[in-house]
């Protein structure tokens, strides 16, 4: 009791979980509005360390809300040096009670075939390399 596994049950095999996870919200990036319809916007956006405050790791984005909606992703793994750049599609939908509402298309392919599942969050998994859905990911 009361080691770093408290209140967590390990197995081995158990999936990783969300909160183990990097994960980029559309719905907060809405809240500081970064998303307004015919825009384009760009800049990095941090994770940091619960109790020291220190940058874990960044990520930089360009956000394209013209006429083709998507976020451009660009990061570096910095223990393999691995940079990566790519699109993430973004769809909206119009709510009942007004509005926009917009998604992430999730840009990972399973066993070939693109998942393109309309999500609210995407994450990167400990271990993976590009942020997904939670399924494709293997999240609980």
């Amino acid at each position: 009791m009361g080691n770093e596994r408290s209140g967590r049950r390990f197995f081995w095999g158990a999936k990783a979980t969300v909160e183990e996870s990097r994960s980029l919200d559309i719905v907060r990036w809405g809240r500081e509005g970064l998303l307004r319809p015919g825009t384009c916007r760009s800049g990095t956006w941090g994770w940091h360390h619960s109790r020291t405050g220190e940058v874990q790791s960044t990520i930089a984005y360009s956000i394209d809300l013209s006429a083709d909606p998507h976020v451009r992703l660009q990061y570096v793994f910095t223990k393999t040096g691995e940079q990566l750049d790519y699109r993430v599609e973004l769809v909206c939908t119009r709510p009942h009670y007004g509005g926009l509402r917009w998604w992430f298309l999730c840009p990972v392919s399973v066993a070939g075939r693109p998942c393109r599942r309309r999500v609210r969050k995407l994450y990167l998994a400990p271990g993976s390399t590009y942020y997904a859905c939670r399924q494709c990911c293997c999240l609980s």
